[in-house]
């Protein structure tokens, strides 16, 4: 959690011609947003993504799905503006609101050249795909009940209104 943006930092500094997009949730870009000083300061030009749905989204999976939906220190609260906090360090600042919209904003993000972030606005109730407490990998579940082997292993409840959609 806050590895992406400083490791696709240091990614575009590697390799200066190559497209670097970072993919975050919004509290691990929270733990590093301050690195966006970094990117201006340094004309690196990276395009950081956030996903924000306001939550700690692995945590809240798992107290939604495992834990009987008892939420705990999960929510993050509705400050800050991502776009208002990238332009406030002089950095471009763009917000998704519709699936629709991302391809192009990408796409002008990489273009401009610009260190960029792209707040992308995320349902707060759709906590799928995942990985399942004990599972790798390659058990990622989405929208299908995932079978267990063992009865005392921990159940999988798919999340309110994915079952037999």
């Amino acid at each position: 959690m806050g590895f992406g943006f400083p490791a696709a930092m240091g990614a575009k500094v590697a390799l200066p011609e190559t497209d670097v997009v970072a993919v975050c949730g919004d509290g691990g870009f929270l733990m590093v947003c301050q690195e966006l000083a970094t990117i201006k300061e340094y004309d690196i030009p990276v395009v950081v993504c956030v996903l924000d749905n306001r939550y700690l989204g692995m945590v809240a999976q798992w107290q939604k799905l495992f834990y009987n939906e008892r939420i705990s220190e999960t929510r993050l609260g509705d400050v800050p503006d991502f776009v208002k906090l990238a332009e406030a360090f002089g950095v471009k600042g763009e917000r998704v609101e519709r699936p629709g919209e991302m391809k192009e904003t990408v796409k002008n993000a990489l273009k401009s050249g610009e260190p960029t972030l792209i707040d992308v606005i995320i349902d707060p109730d759709e906590i799928l795909p995942m990985v399942p407490p004990g599972c790798g990998l390659t058990e990622i579940v989405g929208e299908y009940k995932v079978e267990r082997e063992s009865p005392d292993e921990i159940p999988y409840r798919p999340a309110h209104g994915s079952e037999g959609d």
